[in-house]
Parts: structure tokens; sequence; C-alpha cells
């Protein structure tokens, strides 16, 4: 696993700089069914006894590269939940047509696919990234601006479900308008007195 913060070693965190960037451009290249520790270590010129002293195995590493693409947000209470979930779909709508993350994901499903180690991770990967809406939605929900029969993730679902429907299936445009057409529904719902499951 990576150094804790309290004891980092800077030639740790050099050689966990470039074992993370040499995954990403594999993964890119040769997709992630063809990478491996040996492939990793020879890209990035740091030792493969190093990189299992530093990750427990591949997957913790690969999910350590896509953690470093995109970290998790924190929605503030700015605007009201409307404008501030709008807001922040906007962006997530953005980075998941974007070139830099998005052609990553296909990565992710086929490492959770592949083994317990890779379904476990991107479970937690999933999750903290749920988490941003869900916080806000749940305070929405103590501060009255929603039911409170409300099922939060359900209505985190409802919003980011379409958007990657449409990027990996349909290959559908998503505009602007869309995304805020997509919450203001979503919203509506969960205001309403039938709560959502």
């Amino acid at each position: 696993m990576p150094e804790t913060a309290d004891r980092v070693d800077p030639r740790a965190v050099r050689s966990q700089h470039r074992a993370i960037e040499a995954a990403l451009e594999l993964v890119r290249e040769v997709g992630v069914g063809r990478v491996t520790m040996e492939s990793i270590a020879l890209r990035s010129g740091v030792a493969k006894t190093t990189l299992y002293r530093q990750f427990d195995d591949l997957e913790t590493l690969l999910f350590a590269a896509f953690e470093s693409l995109k970290r998790p947000q924190v929605i503030p209470d700015e605007h009201g939940v409307l404008a501030d979930i709008e807001q922040w779909t906007q962006e997530f709508a953005v980075a998941l047509f974007g070139d830099g993350f998005a052609p990553l994901l296909p990565a992710i499903i086929e490492l959770a696919e592949r083994s317990e180690r890779g379904r476990e991770l991107a479970v937690e990967f999933a999750a903290r990234r749920r988490q941003a809406m869900q916080l806000r939605l749940e305070r929405a929900v103590a501060a009255g601006e929603l039911d409170e029969r409300v099922d939060v993730g359900a209505v985190v679902s409802m919003i980011v479900g379409p958007l990657f429907y449409r990027r990996f299936i349909s290959r559908q445009e998503v505009t602007p308008a869309l995304v805020s057409q997509l919450v203001r529904s979503a919203l509506a719902s969960a205001r309403s007195g039938t709560p959502v499951v």
C-alpha cells in the first residue's frame, strides 16, 4: 500500500508517481487485460519488488492510477440543493464525455468482472464518487428540502444512470439542457410525497 501521510518518503512518492503514470499509459495503449506488474515495472523503471511493497497487488495499483485522474469531490451547500446538484452534474457530464477519465471506465468494469479483489475495489471506487451527491442530498433531506422518505441512493442513480447509458450504450449526445432536465426531474420526485425507491 502507499506510504502513510505521517512518514512520507520522497523517493517512494516519486516511484509511486512513475508507476501510476506507467499504468495509465499501458491501460490506454494495450488494454487492462494485458497490463502486468512486469510491464509496469519495465515502463516506469521501478523495480517489481518496490511495486509490490508499495501496492498490495496489480488491482490496487491500477485503481490508485484511476483515483489519480478524478478525485472525489465535495458539493458545498451554496445555492440550494437544485442548483448545487445541477452544477456538480454538469461538471460530471463534461468529465464523463472527456478524453481523460472516460476511456478508462471500461477498464474498471473489466477489473470488476475479472476478480473478487477487482470487484471490491470497483465498488469502493464508485461509492466514493457517489458520496458527494449522496451527502448533499442527505443534507437537503435534513433541511426539509426533500421528502424524508426519499432513497437518496436511488436519486443519484436517476441522475447519473442516464449519463452512463448515453456515454457507453446508446452513444447519444448529452447536452447541458438534458443534464438540467435529469436533475430537475429526479429532485421533483424526491420533493414529492411519493418516496423514491
